[in-house]
């Protein structure tokens, strides 16, 4: 006879593996077998801890505010620029102001200037 009832490791320890209706031992499922092999709390973050990031490919972001193709000669050429001034695309992903790619790229977008029927395109940083 099953009872359908889902009891957490700890309420478990608790009951010292004793089902509190039927008295008889209760079977333990993988979260009871992980929280036995754990060697740390449920969400514990280490001091040292690096958050996570997510980050776009710089050609994918230079394409968007030069309104191009990512795998065209213009965004090409700036990329290498990028990488040739600030030494890798990770460092200017993650430590580079947002207002670093907007300078460099705002006086080289194509067209005359934005506008309604041709948007230029703009970086955003969640």
């Amino acid at each position: 006879m099953a009872l359908n009832q889902t009891l957490m490791p700890q309420e478990t320890k608790k009951l010292n593996c004793i089902c509190p209706q039927r008295k008889k031992k209760l079977t333990a499922g993988v979260l009871h077998r992980v929280d036995n092999l754990a060697d740390r709390e449920e969400n514990f973050i280490p001091e040292n801890h690096i958050p996570y990031k997510s980050i776009v490919p710089l050609k994918e972001i230079l394409a968007d505010v030069l309104s191009k193709g990512k795998k065209t000669k213009t965004v090409d050429a700036f990329y290498h620029d990028l990488i040739q001034k600030e030494k890798n695309e990770f460092n200017i992903l993650l430590n580079s102001p947002v207002e670093l790619l907007e300078t460099l790229t705002e006086k080289n977008r194509p067209g005359d200037s934005p506008g309604p029927e041709r948007p230029g395109g703009s970086l955003r940083r969640p």
